[in-house]
């Protein structure tokens, strides 16, 4: 676990500010994450059984080329919840597929995404690209306050017994 004292802990960063490679079982809360926009502030490729929660992150969108987010979710994704965050971000919640050094794909199983509160330039939440759906995925009681491209996005492909609630 990963906690802050609340949003006056405060983790800054050029690019991303947290990478979960690879990882298990980790929760990231209470703090305030501040990125560049030179890359995603919270990237998670590979993982299961993440939480973030509580958190304040910002993305400073200055350069239009990049392609920044809250949250870019990658590989496969089991279990990860993302919960009762302030996003400010091109981006809210997005999978990054395509990237150079990254997965191509993002397989997202038992995902959560709920009451969050998202104000982007471009998209809420983005799932999109080469995704796969396994299992659950809620995505329930957030707040889009100016999103102009989409508040919700999903596209891709879900197993037999798969399930969205939006």
């Amino acid at each position: 676990t990963i906690r802050g004292q609340g949003a006056t802990t405060i983790v800054t960063a050029p690019a991303s500010a947290f990478v979960i490679d690879t990882g298990m079982a980790l929760c990231i809360e209470k703090l305030s994450v501040v990125s560049a926009g030179l890359e995603s502030a919270i990237r998670i490729q590979t993982a299961l059984g993440v939480t973030l929660r509580e958190l304040l992150v910002f993305a400073y969108d200055g350069l239009r080329d990049r392609r920044s987010a809250a949250v870019a979710l990658s590989g496969l994704c089991a279990a990860v919840t993302i919960r009762d965050n302030l996003f400010i971000a091109p981006d809210g919640v997005r999978t990054e597929t395509g990237n150079e050094g990254g997965p191509a794909f993002a397989l997202l199983g038992a995902l959560a995404i709920e009451r969050n509160l998202l104000s982007c330039q471009r998209n809420g939440i983005s799932l999109d690209g080469s995704v796969g759906q396994l299992w659950d995925t809620r995505i329930a009681d957030n707040q889009f306050t100016h999103c102009p491209g989409n508040g919700v996005l999903v596209r891709g492909l879900a197993t037999a017994g798969s399930s969205l609630h939006v």
